[in-house]
């Protein structure tokens, strides 16, 4: 009998000894990576002849991209199958080449070092390193043909910057000194023409765009040794990130662990000097995705401070006085077995102080906890009906079944606009929903409408999504010293090199703005110009948050679709468990761009339902002087089922605002002899 298929493929890359005399050599790349060999042959049973390990001169600049690339051709790797990328070696950072210098920050870029790196004549490099956006357009070929299922994990510095006096005396005689995984190209000026050959080879509402949806943080999740602007070390001979990695998995199958919850696991230990990073949009996913897990509510950590609990969870959460967690050991993967609840007595906008219920006992901290929201304050939902419409009869007999859990919904007798939404029965039997954006855009756009079929399920699952839809729409803080010192800008995109929309085989282009800032006067108005008047050439949109504040920001942004009732990442605060997080948002003019520049998020497209020639959504832009994940307050369309941080020093703080651009879609076709060029 043929034994059953391991779907893992693996590309592991150690380089200690570099050809360039000039790099230090390094003790720990190479063992670090036979250790992640022997694990997935061991503990993972993953076939040696799907694992590709190159180390020292084996590893190449050619050699590395031959290697990365081949996964999209490989016959035996379906669509789906788990790929994982290692490196661990020196990391570098350097100017970017003028045509990436996007997004007005001038920041460096980021490459990893080949084994040959630097290896010509004494004039310059003959063989550049390799930047990191090469790496993502090869991450993005790759998931294009064999899905979006990629891990990479890199163990090296995210810049060199800080290691101008700071690298210690070697010894080779001793594995106990701190060795930076990092090396410096003073002299190295980036060529506009860096890696060409490999940059330029060929729903409703907002979304992804579909050509783009692969980019960069699109297409997989990273877990990094360290913050771009710091070392990654090494020391006894392995790195320190990889030894805290592999100690984790060894213990913790990947089955039952997500990417997001390894930084700030019980058994991940804080690493000194270093903050390691999570970042992907499918963060949440398990590691390797071996299996899919049970769909799990957010959880939040708890701490204890005097006689009082600390919850990780407060008003931008949407959490109030007398909200309720249900307590969990942190090991129970399934939230199957709580162990308690607590009750909250203040808030805060990112923390709560809670109690146990008076009479329960005290909570067990010796072992970690979590606690997910068990009770929020009613989140009034408000709904109409026509006078003499059949809808009302249908909605009491509805109701008489299911009180407990729609009972916060409020039948009023007045206009719509006092209203969530109006609900109507027509004539076909069909319940007809039109929804209040609540903005006052005038006329139709103040209305979005959507149906169903006259069915108590269907009613339900569109009746639930509705109030968690609003009650995240309408929680709204406001903060004027960051609302008015943050900008948004929201531009049509083209493609740098390629003057067509077709991106042949290789995956996204490179993309830049092009044209005014379209969000003018409080609104953004888009019409749909489809660049080859087919349904998947939807034009790409590219958003920049500039944070002109004094203080650092972070940011989530959502696109809400009333019409749809979902809700949208554009992007998502990246994660670190209990380590420090890179800062997205640096104070007194750092940006953040979807869609084009060096952040990895993916352009934005925008569409009109059939039948409609105009509707109206809201980019929802949440900025936090402290980093929130926000992503599970994303959510699909229920009209679709789915099958699918001696002198005093003050306090520092601690706020959140939003800020919503209304954005008008807008059906037009756009003719091919009035396409934008580049």
């Amino acid at each position: 009998m043929a034994s059953e298929k391991i779907p893992l493929y693996a590309l592991l890359i150690g380089i200690n000894s570099y050809l360039t005399a000039g790099f230090p050599s390094l003790r720990g790349a190479v063992p670090d990576t036979l250790d992640f060999k022997r694990y997935l042959e061991t503990e993972l049973a993953v076939p040696s002849e799907q694992i590709i390990v190159l180390v020292d001169n084996k590893a190449t600049r050619t050699a590395m991209i031959d290697a990365l690339a081949a996964f999209g051709t490989d016959k035996r790797i379906e669509k789906g199958d788990a790929i994982l990328f290692y490196y661990a070696g020196h990391g570098t950072e350097l100017d970017p080449p003028t045509p990436w210098k996007l997004d007005g920050n001038n920041e460096k870029i980021q490459a990893i070092v080949p084994y040959d790196c630097n290896s010509g004549e004494a004039m310059g490099l003959t063989v550049p390193p390799i930047p990191d956006y090469t790496l993502k357009v090869l991450l993005s070929r790759i998931a294009r043909e064999k899905g979006d299922n990629i891990t990479v994990i890199f163990d090296c510095c995210h810049s060199a910057s800080g290691t101008r006096g700071s690298r210690p005396v070697e010894s080779v005689e001793s594995d106990s000194v701190v060795r930076v995984r990092s090396a410096e190209l003073p002299s190295f000026v980036c060529p506009d023409n860096l890696d060409e050959d490999i940059l330029n080879n060929g729903a409703r509402g907002a979304f992804v765009a579909p050509k783009h949806s692969m980019r960069g943080l699109g297409s997989h999740t990273l877990l990094s040794a360290c913050g771009k602007e710091e070392l990654a070390r090494e020391e006894r001979g392995h790195g320190r990130f990889s030894a805290s990695l592999l100690r984790l998995l060894r213990q913790v199958s990947p089955e039952n662990l997500r990417h997001s919850e390894i930084l700030g696991h019980a058994l991940f230990p804080r690493i000194l000097d270093q903050n390691p990073q999570c970042e992907g949009i499918y963060k949440d996913r398990t590691l390797f995705n071996r299996k899919v897990l049970p769909a799990q509510r957010k959880s939040f950590a708890i701490e204890q401070k005097g006689g009082n609990y600390t919850v990780g969870a407060g008003t931008i959460h949407r959490i109030t006085k007398n909200s309720e967690f249900t307590v969990y050991r942190k090991t129970d993967i399934t939230l199957s077995n709580p162990v308690g609840t607590l009750v909250v007595e203040q808030v805060a906008p990112f923390y709560s102080s809670a109690q146990v219920p008076e009479g329960s006992s005290k909570l067990d901290l010796t072992q970690p906890l979590i606690s997910v929201i068990k009770k929020l304050a009613p989140q009034e939902f408000r709904i109409r009906t026509p006078p003499g419409n059949g809808f009302t009869s249908v909605y009491h007999e509805f109701l008489k079944a299911r009180k407990q859990e729609f009972g916060n919904i409020t039948l009023v007798n007045a206009t719509r606009d006092d209203a969530h939404a109006e609900i109507s029965l027509t004539d076909e039997n069909r319940i007809l929903f039109k929804f209040n954006t609540g903005r006052g855009l005038g006329g139709t756009l103040d209305v979005a409408e959507n149906s169903i079929d006259n069915d108590d399920d269907d009613l339900a699952r569109v009746l639930a999504a509705a109030i968690c839809f609003y009650g995240e729409f309408e929680n709204h803080y406001e903060d004027s010293d960051i609302s008015k010192n943050v900008s948004v800008e929201i531009y049509r995109l083209v493609i740098m090199n390629d003057q067509t929309m077709g991106f042949g085989d290789f995956g996204p282009p490179r993309m830049r703005p092009v044209g005014p800032n379209l969000y003018n006067d409080g609104v953004v108005n888009v019409h749909m110009q489809y660049a080859n008047a087919a349904e998947d050439d939807y034009i790409p949109y590219g958003i920049r948050v500039v944070n002109k504040s004094g203080g650092d920001l972070y940011a989530n942004l959502f696109h809400f679709n009333h019409g749809e009732l979902s809700i949208s990442p554009c992007a998502i605060a990246h994660d670190s468990g209990h380590h420090t997080l890179d800062v997205p948002l640096r104070k007194k003019g750092g940006a953040l761009t979807i869609g084009y520049g060096n952040s990895g998020y993916p352009a934005v497209s925008f569409n009109v339902a059939d039948g409609l020639d105009l509707e109206v959504g809201f980019l929802k832009v949440y900025l936090t002087t402290e980093s929130v994940d926000l992503s599970y307050i994303q959510q699909d369309t229920p009209f679709v089922v789915s099958r699918h941080m001696v002198q005093h020093k003050p306090k520092p703080k601690t706020a959140w605002t939003d800020i919503i651009v209304p954005i008008i879609q807008h059906r037009e076709t756009l003719r091919h002899d009035t396409q934008i060029q580049n």
